[in-house]
């Protein structure tokens, strides 16, 4: 049942003046209706008149031209066919049907016939019969005497029916004519009591509703009041925003404060956003709003997509002074009449808990961090470490000068990049090599960092301060794991503490990769005889094969069922060889992998505009494949943890080239591809060297 309440009065006066208005409508349109019937009727009783004096007008012609023998046929016809009509009429009327008035009207004679015209009617139609009979026995009559000696008694019969049958005809006109005037009176009158009874009620609901509104005032008064007591004394910032994103008037008073006692009146919320967080935030925010006053998802479903949810503000607080904190905001959905018209926009100010939850996500990532390396070291050649250790902070060192070195242009600042993108790459590399993920999560950091500012067309010493912030949290690493290894004890049970020297962690380096690629590698080192190297070459050699091994298992080594497909055994096999031959060593990586792919290194070239199409056209294969030497080129599509910078063929090429050394590339498509890598003798190294009688021979399933 339809509760409605204080519009209970006001309901009742307008039902019941539906239903008098209703009544008084019928009643009004029966009497028109009656109105229409009886003019119409006056119409054809007129017109039965006309007729009637037209029928004794042509039988006078008729006696004319019978006398003076003329066109006597015509006239006959005229006077039948007059008769026709008249005597049509008047039996439709007696029957009570339909009479055609004109082509686009007619009357329904039933809805004129009274007692009073049922009379009228009778005695016309006893008046009519002898002059019928008359007219209609003249048709017969074939001869001109005949005719002249018919004609004087059917005018006698004329002269005594004719003016009896109009004066009946006259009276039913005026009776129809009377009937018609009192329809339309009455119609009139029923016009004259709607206006007043809708004046009535018009006048009524005006009295009712101002004493609903007086009453509504005063409640909604006391409700304002209410409301402004509760905005004035909540924490939370609380505004509504309309359909237009615009803040409307009635809001807390802790929001002002919130935002630097800025004023909001009419502010949009990209207004209130603007100059506090980035573009692209603005643009999420402005979605995710249209996406709730738009209403057509669950407001809960899409509570995880508010870009707001969390947010950092730096407030200006003049004198070059500004206030950190973070706010939340929260939007839930306001409807009207199932429609959502207003968003209710909460804020709150969490920037205690934040900074609470700040403090132990750091405590327990710092712990989390020292427990892990500690597992990770205890593992490896402590020597391997202290080297590791020295190698980083020397890195970290170099890429801090690099960071403070005055850059003039866009030129230098991307020369800086690539320097830092360098040192980078080697210490991931070093850190993968010896297992320590965090390390190699810490440089990995450093390049997603460095990527972006490569990209921009402009750079200034500001971009750069996300780099130092890094860099700065990696030293603290660096420190922190220092002092760890200080503290740990010297001696741990060996049957705990398998260690392994540099050159066994390829074995687990190349174990890591494959594994995170989800394919199968061995590294065979029957032909790698460790004791030629000679000292000054050890990192250069660990840095070469850190980056070639990692080569070969993302671009060379195909995955399990695609080399199954191939007929090749599921795993893949990397082959390590290192020689003297003359005047130089010779370091050789040999892949069963699917060869270099000359076909991407091209398309690579090409859509990252390296070269021009004709230029390309002009380069060998061997020029070609020189490409991948090339700062940042990769023909990886995606950026992973292992490849996608194109830095670490260019870091081989560099190391090799700064000791004079040479790399030659075989490749083989779908079979294999090896790197020579050529360094020259140390000349004091050269007459010491010998071979031992025993290699080390190892080979690790990935």
């Amino acid at each position: 049942m339809l509760a409605i309440g204080k519009y209970r009065a006001i309901v009742l006066t307008i039902s019941l003046f539906v239903v008098m208005d209703l009544v008084i409508l019928a009643v009004d349109s029966f009497s028109l209706s009656n109105s229409q019937s009886n003019s119409k009727a006056a119409h054809v009783t007129q017109n039965q008149i006309s007729l009637a004096k037209d029928l004794y007008a042509n039988l006078l012609l008729l006696e004319k031209e019978v006398g003076d023998r003329g066109q006597i046929r015509p006239v006959l016809a005229d006077l039948q066919k007059t008769m026709a009509d008249f005597n049509k009429v008047m039996t439709d009327f007696s029957a009570g049907n339909s009479i055609q008035i004109e082509s686009q009207s007619s009357l329904d004679s039933s809805a004129v016939v009274t007692e009073e015209t049922k009379a009228l009617m009778q005695q016309i139609r006893t008046l009519w019969t002898p002059v019928y009979d008359n007219i209609n026995y003249l048709g017969t009559v074939q001869s001109a005497d005949n005719l002249e000696r018919q004609i004087p008694g059917i005018k006698n019969t004329l002269d005594a029916a004719i003016p009896e049958i109009v004066q009946r005809l006259e009276q039913l006109t005026t009776g129809f004519n009377t009937a018609q005037r009192s329809s339309v009176t009455l119609s009139r009158n029923l016009q004259a009591i709607t206006f007043l009874l809708s004046l009535g009620v018009v006048l009524g609901i005006i009295f009712i509703f101002i004493q609903q509104l007086i009453k509504e005032d005063e409640a909604h008064d006391i409700a304002l009041k209410e409301t402004e007591e509760i905005l004035n004394n909540v924490d939370e910032g609380l505004f509504l925003l309309d359909q237009e994103m615009r803040i409307q008037k009635q809001r807390s008073s802790a929001l002002e404060p919130m935002f630097g006692n800025r004023n909001l009146n009419q502010m949009t919320l990209r207004q209130l956003l603007t100059n506090l967080v980035p573009e692209k935030t603005i643009e999420l925010t402005e979605d995710y709003v249209l996406l709730l006053l738009k209403n057509r998802v669950n407001e809960n479903l899409v509570d995880s997509l508010n870009p707001l949810d969390e947010l950092e503000l730096n407030i200006d607080k003049g004198n070059g002074l500004y206030d950190n904190k973070y706010l939340s905001f929260k939007f839930h959905r306001s409807y009207r009449e199932g429609v959502v018209n207003h968003l209710l926009v909460t804020i709150t100010d969490i920037t205690e808990l934040v900074k609470l939850r700040k403090e132990l996500d750091s405590l327990k990532d710092d712990a989390d961090m020292q427990v892990d390396m500690i597992q990770k070291i205890i593992h490896v050649e402590p020597h391997l470490v202290t080297n590791f250790i020295v190698e980083t902070r020397s890195a970290l060192n170099s890429i801090n000068e690099v960071l403070k070195e005055r850059s003039m242009n866009v030129i230098d600042f991307k020369e800086k990049l690539d320097s830092i993108k360098q040192l980078a790459h080697k210490i991931k590399g070093d850190a993968a090599s010896l297992e320590l993920d965090n390390f190699s999560r810490f440089a990995h950091e450093l390049e997603d960092l460095i990527e972006p500012l490569k990209q921009k067309p402009q750079i200034s010493g500001t971009d750069f301060l996300p780099l130092t912030l890094k860099l700065n949290r990696f030293m603290d690493y660096l420190d922190m794991t220092d002092k760890l290894i200080a503290a740990t004890p010297k001696s741990l049970p060996t049957s705990t503490l398998p260690v392994t020297t540099q050159w066994d962690r390829l074995n687990s380096l190349t174990s890591e990769v494959a594994k995170s690629l989800d394919k199968k590698v061995l590294l065979d080192t029957a032909n790698f005889d460790t004791s030629l190297i000679p000292a000054e070459y050890s990192e250069l050699v660990k840095d070469i094969l850190i980056q070639l091994i990692r080569n070969a298992i993302v671009h060379g080594i195909e995955s399990s069922l695609d080399r199954k497909k191939m007929g090749k055994e599921v795993t893949g096999r990397i082959k390590l060889s290192f020689d003297q031959d003359g005047s130089e060593f010779s370091l050789k990586i040999l892949d069963d992998g699917a060869g270099i792919n000359m076909d991407k290194i091209r398309d690579s070239a090409l859509r990252k505009n390296r070269m021009t199409q004709e230029q390309m056209n002009k380069l060998a294969p061997a020029q070609v494949m020189s490409l991948i030497f090339e700062p940042g080129f990769t023909t990886q599509n995606t950026v992973n943890e292992h490849a996608g910078r194109g830095v670490g063929m260019d870091l081989v090429k560099s190391k090799v080239k700064a000791v004079g050394g040479k790399i030659k590339i075989a490749s083989s498509s779908g079979k294999h591809c090896q790197f020579d890598i050529r360094l020259p003798l140390v000349s004091s190294q050269t007459n010491s060297i010998t071979k031992p009688d025993t290699l080390r021979n190892s080979a690790m399933s990935a």
